[in-house]
């Protein structure tokens, strides 16, 4: 950063008075944590797991400042869904860099999301002993989607019904015949492979 930006960023801040305090009690009463759960077709069971952390608000200008301050973040207009409701901006990030360090910064100053963001913290624990998301089996995938659970009951008290829905798909979810469905795509990979090599070749063979 350079000095100028660095002087514009204190200035900035020092207007509106942010600090983490602030931060963390705008969180409270405005912020939301979820565990994303949405499809990927390039995972073994199609669905793919994620934190995200968002702050709502009428004001843009404060949260287009706590993304100054806290490093990161886009700040996006939301649809409203009557035309009753005031315009609403939405500061949100959830690149897992950013959600362990927001983590980090805000989770012994918040009161009212705290458990939310230990849940999230315990869910990246949790994930990062699978390692390769694109592997993981029926067990690995139904412990990670008990977090979303337990994430959606401390925020709402209930479960969504397209969470009960992915839950059952991946409790139906055959490894075996999965298994062999692979087997069956590397083999037919490989011997393209072959014979893409052989014809390949075989064509500067005769070129020379």
């Amino acid at each position: 950063m350079t000095k100028a930006k660095s002087n514009m960023y204190s200035d900035s801040v020092k207007q509106w008075n942010i600090s983490k305090d602030y931060i963390a009690g705008f969180f409270d009463g405005e912020g939301s944590i979820t565990i994303k759960v949405s499809n990927d077709k390039r995972r073994k069971h199609g669905v793919y797991l994620g934190g995200r952390i968002q702050i709502i608000q009428t004001n843009k200008e404060i949260l287009e400042k706590i993304a100054l301050f806290l490093g990161y973040g886009k700040v996006e207009k939301r649809i409203r869904r009557k035309k009753i409701h005031l315009p609403c901006w939405n500061l949100y990030f959830q690149n897992e860099e950013h959600c362990k360090d927001f983590i980090k910064r805000f989770k012994d100053l918040v009161y009212l999301k705290k458990e939310q963001l230990e849940l999230l913290e315990e869910f990246y624990d949790e994930r990062k002993k699978r390692k390769n998301g694109i592997m993981w089996n029926k067990n690995d995938y139904l412990i990670l989607l008990g977090f979303a659970e337990r994430m959606q009951i401390l925020n709402s008290g209930k479960i969504t019904e397209n969470l009960k829905n992915v839950i059952e798909k991946v409790k139906r979810f055959n490894e075996e015949e999965y298994k062999e469905k692979y087997q069956e795509y590397v083999k037919k990979k490989i011997d393209n492979l072959i014979r893409h090599t052989k014809k390949r070749f075989g064509k500067i063979d005769q070129d020379s």
